[in-house]
């Protein structure tokens, strides 16, 4: 059985198909993450030209089939192209972290409109800002986790509840555990089997972020190099320990080589 559908999406992920076709990943608003064809797309009159390219938001009507998860793109209008993302080097490799996330993390075809939201608000996000884009990325992943019921806490204690944020010394170290998603507290430290370790400032960056609503909000704190690196990891390493199917990203291994 086949059914005609209309929705927004984005495109997080293209190849090629046969001679002249693609076969594209979307991220939709109404079916979540979905598979389909375009046939000839490839062609340079195809009436796809310059509307599946990858970050672009567009607006589909697909032939949505129940007995595959392959469907057929019938029409194709772009909404947004995000030109200004594929223009700068540090914009492209944060956006293509964030959409190999959703690509690699997500189930096919569950509808979230949560993560369709975010996922909108940040690649907008990404267009329009110059500087510190990597607090954007983090932003997301906090949100990201938070959607899939893996909320960060960063401000007490996840055993006894004891505010554990307020210290002052930034590069005392802090015990964190994965496991109850919080930091804990000098007496309940040792009940965590694997403790992961953060300065304390960090955790005060990182708590700026949780509470912010729009991304944008933290857009002006500066990180340095090694800051910046902690935070990723850690928040990344926290959805790992979480969310099955999360895998090291091949973006974070091709740009390392193009850095080093």
């Amino acid at each position: 059985m086949t059914e005609i559908v209309k929705t927004e999406a984005f495109v997080i992920k293209v190849r090629k198909y046969g001679e002249s076709s693609k076969i594209v990943c979307l991220y939709s608003e109404k079916f979540g993450k979905i598979n389909a064809i375009a046939k000839g797309a490839r062609k340079p009159k195809s009436k796809f030209a310059n509307c599946l390219d990858l970050f672009s938001l567009v607006s589909l009507i697909i032939y949505k089939k129940t007995t595959t998860h392959l469907h057929l793109i019938s029409d194709c209008d772009l909404i947004k192209p995000y030109y200004r993302i594929a223009e700068n080097l540090k914009k492209y490799e944060i956006a293509l972290k964030t959409i190999e996330l959703i690509y690699s993390a997500v189930h096919d075809e569950e509808e979230n409109q949560q993560l369709f939201n975010l996922l909108k608000k940040t690649m907008q996000n990404y267009e329009v800002v110059s500087n510190n884009v990597n607090n954007l990325y983090f932003h997301f992943l906090i949100k990201f986790g938070e959607i899939f019921g893996y909320a960060y806490n960063f401000q007490k204690c996840a055993k006894c509840n004891k505010v554990v944020i307020d210290q002052e010394i930034s590069t005392q170290k802090i015990v964190y555990d994965f496991s109850r998603g919080g930091p804990l507290c000098s007496k309940c430290e040792s009940i965590v089997f694997q403790p992961r370790v953060v300065d304390l400032g960090i955790l005060k960056i990182l708590n700026k972020f949780e509470t912010a609503v729009d991304g944008l909000e933290i857009i002006n704190i500066k990180l340095n190099a090694v800051d910046t690196f902690e935070i990723e990891k850690f928040l990344f390493d926290y959805l790992r320990f979480h969310i099955s199917g999360i895998k090291e990203l091949k973006t974070q291994k091709i740009f390392k080589k193009i850095k080093d």
